[in-house]
């Protein structure tokens, strides 16, 4: 229970409340894209950023990044708002078109779509669904058991508890996606390459062999950070290293 409480106090930094004056900024950021200013726009919203996480932040900030000619923050961006709602059809859309640009063309090893569901279960939107149902599955079930317990007809005691039990053991799965989506929010294992072109080592040393060639856009698994390198995996299972300064977190 006690995690679960902490899972509630963790929700209002991840839904990000929204003073006078994030608005303020926000619609001024809203208004430069508007008017042709991509630039003053991306800036504005990046500033934003730093501080405040919601889906339409990261992707309002990814479209100005794309009309700023910035492909690498572009989808940077696009796969935040991506983690936050990896559903929403206008960013798939434009995630699709941003990965178009990329100059990489990196197959995917074969798989189930295990793995997006998956994402889409534990995505960062769905952390207050998962704690509230938990909270409320826990409190019926054991009102439920306690009513069978003081209940004095025998049938309704046996069956009231048999079903408190039964709700109350629904709840470790809601629990169970609770701290799935929480930890999925505090993982950060893939990165944007945002570099025009990076060297891929075999190791983390300058003077280690050129692995294979990345540019600006490319998405790639982190495995391991090192003295300011860091080991990534491709989606096609190449793995190498580079340097952290070449990357950006997603």
């Amino acid at each position: 229970m006690k995690k679960l409480l902490l899972l509630l106090l963790f929700i209002p930094s991840v839904c990000a409340a929204q003073d006078e004056n994030w608005e303020i900024i926000f619609d001024e950021a809203n208004t430069a894209y508007e008017n042709g200013n991509f630039e003053e726009a991306y800036l504005t919203y990046t500033s934003l950023a730093k501080t405040y996480s919601n889906f339409e932040l990261y992707f309002n900030t990814g479209n100005a990044a794309y009309k700023a000619n910035k492909l690498g923050e572009s989808i940077l961006y696009y796969e935040r708002a991506k983690k936050i709602n990896p559903t929403d059809a206008d960013l798939l859309a434009n995630l699709a078109i941003a990965n178009s640009k990329i100059k990489d063309r990196i197959e995917e090893l074969p798989n189930l779509g295990v793995e997006d569901a998956w994402g889409i279960v534990t995505a960062t939107k769905r952390l207050t669904l998962w704690t509230w149902l938990t909270l409320i599955l826990t409190f019926v079930g054991l009102a439920l058991a306690a009513w069978g317990l003081w209940s004095s007809k025998k049938n309704a005691k046996r069956i009231l508890f048999v079903l408190g039990c039964f709700v109350i053991l629904v709840s470790f799965l809601g629990y169970g996606l609770a701290r799935s989506t929480y930890n999925n929010i505090l993982k950060n294992t893939t990165g944007i390459i945002l570099a025009p072109k990076v060297d891929v080592k075999t190791g983390p040393n300058s003077r280690e062999k050129d692995a294979f060639l990345l540019h600006e856009g490319t998405k790639v698994n982190v495995l391991q950070e090192t003295e300011g390198w860091v080991e990534i995996k491709l989606a096609n299972g190449n793995i190498g290293w580079v340097l952290k300064e070449t990357l950006e977190l997603v």
